[in-house]
């Protein structure tokens, strides 16, 4: 009896030793996942100020891109990637502590900066909107604004600066006229340095006005010291850089991520049987006018920037951002996205029967519009 209760004590004994051994190993392995985990996340958020902060406020900006930059950090270090991927940018952080390693990655999206996107319509001059019409989201106006009866403003407030008047019988919730929205301004260094480039000529710039039937960009920029006639399929990404005018027909298709541009003005041909396409993303820039005809139609999301007048016809629907020193809206259009008149001279108007409808679209913002990144759920491996 004597011998068979040593040998219980002794496996009694043994099995704590055992499982006491074993449950401090654990907790030194959860120590250092933890710790691992922790010092990733720590270099996520270093990716992330990176690209949120200006370089000249020690940041690298948002056009930011790196294959492997490591640090130490907390007795241990993490890597950080930044790279473009197919629905974004892929910020990814790997640590390193004692052996152990995390991996989380969250993806980033660019969105509009809050100077451009708070309004649905933005004027820095004087604003009027005809009979009938009807504007969903805010209204800012450095200027005087007329909203007539049978007219009205919905999900939204009309907000004129201080020394302006609100006139006309229309329904409309009046602002704050103290909360004064940043200055939406397209910057032009971009369009201009390329339009230079254009006029100069040389060996890579083609001479005289071109008519482009179908075309495939392959993701490069084509520059011409000239007009430019597009009538057909053009498509591949990429620019088209005038140094005179840009005509798009009827029946031209303007393919994903294109930017048309012009020192001259651009013009658009349509009518009720044909009506170009332009995929998503496409950017239409003028140095100068942009005119969109009557009946113009287009279902994608796109970037209209004109330096001076952008007139939009009679009867046309049109999705993404319209932005011009002054901006016209004919009869009967429903323009859904962003509408801003930059100059501070001359009158914006909304003609007859229009809806003008505040939306953000998912879009790649092109140069010259200040921008930001949003960022979703950071996942780890």
């Amino acid at each position: 009896m004597f011998l068979v209760l040593v040998v219980a004590l002794t496996a009694i004994v043994g099995g704590l030793t055992l499982m006491t051994t074993t449950g401090v190993k654990s907790m030194g392995q959860s120590e250092v996942e933890e710790k691992a985990l922790c010092i990733a996340e720590a270099g996520l958020h270093k990716a992330i100020w990176n690209l949120i902060t200006p370089p000249d406020e020690g940041g690298m900006g948002m056009d930011w891109r790196t294959e492997g930059v490591t640090e130490e950090f907390a007795g241990g270090s993490y890597t950080i990637i930044v790279q473009d991927g197919p629905e974004g940018v892929m910020i990814s952080s790997v640590s390193n502590f004692k052996g152990g390693d995390r991996t989380l990655q969250i993806l980033g999206n660019e969105d509009l900066a809050d100077d451009f996107a708070g309004y649905s319509l933005y004027s820095a001059a004087d604003f009027g909107i005809d009979t009938l019409c009807e504007v969903s989201g805010n209204i800012f106006a450095d200027g005087n604004v007329t909203i007539p009866t049978g007219s009205r403003v919905v999900d939204g407030v009309l907000v004129v600066t201080e020394g302006h008047t609100i006139t006309g019988g229309g329904e409309f919730i009046e602002g704050d006229p103290a909360i004064i929205p940043g200055n939406p301004r397209v910057d032009p260094i971009y369009y201009n340095n390329q339009i230079a480039v254009a006029e100069a000529g040389g060996p890579s710039v083609v001479q005289g006005y071109q008519t482009y039937t179908d075309l495939d960009l392959n993701g490069l920029s084509l520059y011409v010291n000239g007009g430019v006639s597009l009538n057909g399929n053009i498509s591949g990404g990429g620019e088209i850089i005038a140094a005179g005018e840009i005509n798009i027909a009827g029946t031209a298709v303007i393919g994903e991520k294109i930017r048309l541009i012009a020192k001259g003005e651009v013009n658009v041909s349509a009518s009720k049987k044909t009506c170009p396409k332009f995929k998503e993303d496409v950017v239409l820039y003028s140095g100068s006018d942009i005119n969109i005809p009557n009946d113009f139609n287009n279902e994608d999301a796109i970037f209209i920037l004109g330096s001076r007048d952008v007139s939009i016809g009679n009867n046309s629907q049109i999705n993404g951002m319209i932005y011009g020193g002054n901006v016209y809206i004919g009869n009967s259009s429903i323009v859904q996205g962003i509408s801003i008149c930059a100059l501070d001279g001359g009158t914006n108007t909304i003609s007859d029967s229009t809806s003008i409808i505040y939306k953000k679209y998912k879009q790649s913002i092109p140069p010259g519009i200040k921008k930001k990144l949003t960022f979703g759920e950071w996942s780890m491996e």
